[in-house]
């Protein structure tokens, strides 16, 4: 134990170090973890963290310690990961001997993205799961866009009037409806009829009205350790605890 808690303590002082010799900087790429693959290689026990000594004891408990950004570690704070809940999730992992695939289809990833829609800017957040084609193949699949609503492009709280004896005339408010107030049709459907927002996005990237700007930051979240879940994104700074790294860790009810 007084074997990791040194390890950590070196992780935390060198992580936020500022190296001047070549040397750290080699190394400081090695220790990068830099795919979701190399750590998936990292989270089964396949690559070791360069620092860890591979003939110890607790090598395996001190690789997966090295998979969180300990700039969240504490509970001091809703963003920061408790540290006994992160000691019995590795306790999970290694009791259960839990071994992470790359590809999944309980993989899901959430895209912080800029667009232009209908010559707004907006932003908007993209859910994106991986599904399998086959039984050999897998691909990421676009499942839901949060965000376009609630940008105050599209008024959905008003419903707007057609005349109740517009059947007289056979509807012809219609024309002009749909020609000269298309930017409120979502005010004449029915009060029953929601839309759905993932719909509406790609109908409206159908017919070229959405431009992707940006793709500020990519999260995935994974829930293979039972009782857990966990995201990782990239974590872009100097020092040996840099790279896809987990960034928060929940518990499960």
């Amino acid at each position: 134990m007084l074997r990791l808690i040194t390890f950590i303590s070196l992780f935390l002082v060198e992580s936020v170090g500022i190296y001047a010799d070549d040397s750290y900087m080699t190394r400081d790429f090695i220790a990068q973890i830099k795919s979701v693959d190399e750590f998936v290689q990292r989270f089964n026990g396949k690559e070791l963290h360069p620092d860890i000594v591979t003939d110890s004891t607790d090598n395996n408990e001190s690789n997966l310690w090295s998979l969180f950004d300990y700039g969240m570690l504490g509970s001091d704070g809703a963003e920061k990961m408790d540290f006994e809940m992160i000691k019995g999730f590795i306790s999970t992992v290694l009791s259960d001997g839990i071994q992470m695939r790359l590809n999944s289809e309980k993989v899901v990833a959430m895209a912080e993205l800029s667009a232009t829609v209908l010559d707004f800017s907006v932003d908007l957040s993209m859910c994106l799961q991986q599904q399998m084609i086959d039984t050999q193949r897998i691909r990421w699949a676009i499942v839901g866009v949060e965000g376009l609503f609630s940008s105050g492009i599209f008024n959905l709280d008003e419903y707007n009037v057609i005349s109740p004896i517009q059947h007289e005339i056979n509807f012809m408010a219609l024309e002009d409806i749909f020609s000269l107030n298309s930017q409120d049709i979502f005010g004449y459907r029915g009060n029953q009829n929601k839309l759905d927002e993932l719909s509406v996005f790609l109908t409206l990237a159908r017919v070229g009205m959405v431009k992707i700007k940006d793709i500020a930051k990519v999260v995935i979240h994974r829930n293979e350790v039972p009782g857990y879940s966990f995201r990782i994104e990239e974590c872009v700074r100097r020092g040996n605890n840099s790279g896809w790294l987990i960034t928060g860790l929940e518990k499960l009810n």
